[in-house]
């Protein structure tokens, strides 16, 4: 238990959280961190954005947020560095998209267990799924398939539909991203 505690204080003790956004391209990575950094919407945005911070007194647990954009050009080395050094990825498609989804788990899935690297006592990332572009559809979109195939994805701590344009869930999702690295659920 004091190994527990110890390790917990650690992850504590961070000055800054990395949050790396992945996914494919166009499904609003760029939207959703820039509305996070900006408090607002804006349309028209490049292909990828300057990292992204968030000061400790902004954000939900005090603890500065580094925001990266993944870019759908990043060589793969690149790539692998940038899942290394991030300390939570937020998974980002677009939602009702089922090839999207497939994505997710058939390729973006096994590429971060490929390139991750333990931190600490974590055996794994932890890694937040967004349904981005929840506004383009209607809520009655049924969860039940997708929520059976989660489950069985250790990585993921929670999943959002959210909404950058709306700004629909995207403080929550940042918030969840910040709790996953700092009181993570990971099995010891």
């Amino acid at each position: 238990m004091a190994q527990l505690n110890i390790n917990a204080n650690k992850r504590l003790k961070l000055n800054v959280i990395r949050v790396l956004f992945l996914g494919d391209p166009g499904v609003g990575k760029t939207s959703l961190i820039y509305c996070l950094a900006n408090d607002e919407y804006k349309s028209g945005l490049p292909a990828k954005i300057a990292d992204q911070t968030i000061p400790a007194k902004d954000a939900p647990e005090n603890v500065p947020l580094l925001l990266i954009d993944s870019s759908r050009r990043q060589v793969e080395k690149d790539l692998k560095d940038s899942i290394r050094c991030a300390h939570v990825i937020c998974l980002v498609y677009t939602l009702k998209d089922e090839e999207g989804f497939k994505r997710v788990l058939g390729h973006w899935i096994p590429l971060i267990r490929e390139y991750q690297t333990n931190y600490s006592d974590m055996t794994y990332k932890p890694v937040i799924l967004v349904a981005n572009k929840s506004d383009s559809y209607d809520s009655k979109f049924k969860l039940e398939g997708v929520l059976a195939k989660l489950r069985k994805i250790v990585e993921i701590q929670s999943y959002f539909e959210a909404s950058a344009k709306k700004r629909v869930n995207v403080r929550e999702m940042l918030s969840s991203a910040q709790r996953a690295v700092m009181y993570p659920v990971a099995p010891l």
